[in-house]
């Protein structure tokens, strides 16, 4: 394995320059984070192939964890399957799924599917005893990608009062995500 490196945070987005750190929006930040998540999976994947995986992220980063189990789920994550991945926890996810039952796919399980209410990208939202509001979805829109193959793996955890996970779509707090979550 001595042929094996480990990745690197060599970025050009989180290099130092005359702006901070600070330089890249939202969207172009969590494109890197997926794009890093990416090249340590797979790292680890080759290291030590019997790995089992929590994906796991809070507020933005539950936008990469939701983004990079997404790419695994499509086949875009290199021998990392959704069979290598126990569980997936999202905390205020912005990508949030309306709620809708997507069709079920066998999934390998490691514990018991948790209660809670099903949206259409697969994932189980747990609101802590607030209510979901049906109509609405994390406020920068759900995810193209969803988690096939996760089903009952992928647990979403959403006050119905927090706007990162509950916004409805025709409002200015999602023009604005809209603008921060832009890639240019």
């Amino acid at each position: 394995m001595s042929n094996i490196r480990p990745p690197s945070a060599d970025s050009a987005l989180f290099q130092p320059n005359a702006l901070g750190s600070e330089a890249a929006t939202c969207g172009e930040s969590v494109r890197a984070g997926v794009e890093d998540a990416r090249r340590e999976l797979e790292y680890v994947e080759r290291a030590c192939p019997s790995t089992r995986y929590m994906v796991i992220g809070y507020s933005q980063d539950a936008s990469v964890a939701g983004d990079i189990a997404a790419e695994i789920s499509a086949g875009r994550v290199k021998d990392v399957t959704p069979d290598d991945v126990a569980a997936v926890i999202l905390v205020a996810d912005p990508g949030r799924a309306r709620l809708g039952a997507p069709p079920a796919r066998p999934a390998k399980l490691y514990g018991p599917v948790p209660a809670g209410t099903r949206a259409a990208n697969g994932e189980i939202i747990l609101d802590g005893g607030t209510g979901v509001s049906a109509g609405r979805e994390g406020m920068t829109g759900q995810r193209p990608g969803n988690f096939a193959g996760m089903e009952g793996k992928v647990v979403s955890l959403c006050n119905n009062t927090d706007m990162a996970c509950v916004t409805p779509s025709d409002t200015i707090v999602r023009d604005i995500a809209d603008y921060a979550n832009r890639v240019e």
